[in-house]
């Protein structure tokens, strides 16, 4: 038999691991805690925002083509109303 711990289907342990925390000291303390309903309600406010600017900013891409494309005959397209349910529910 030989010493190696690879034969015997153990992992080896590693001589010297770096480990580099991506966390900054100052919040080090806080990980682990879980976050309380006004931080979740927070966050879950900031995430709606994003999602309403992000579909605004693709409406407004979306009609300023179609204003490029035909200025004469150009309105304001309105999506089908099963449309707006769901990216609403999204």
């Amino acid at each position: 038999m030989s010493d190696n711990p690879s034969d015997a289907g153990e992992s080896p342990e590693p001589s010297h691991a770096l480990t580099v925390s991506t966390v900054p000291t100052a919040a080090r303390p806080y990980q682990g805690q879980r976050a309380g309903i006004v931080t979740r309600v927070a966050a879950n406010l900031i995430d709606v925002v994003v999602v309403v600017i992000v579909l605004a900013a693709g409406y407004a891409a979306w009609t300023s083509w179609q204003f490029l494309r035909n200025p004469r005959g150009f309105y304001f397209p309105a999506p089908p109303g099963l449309v707006t349910v769901i990216l609403i529910a999204l």
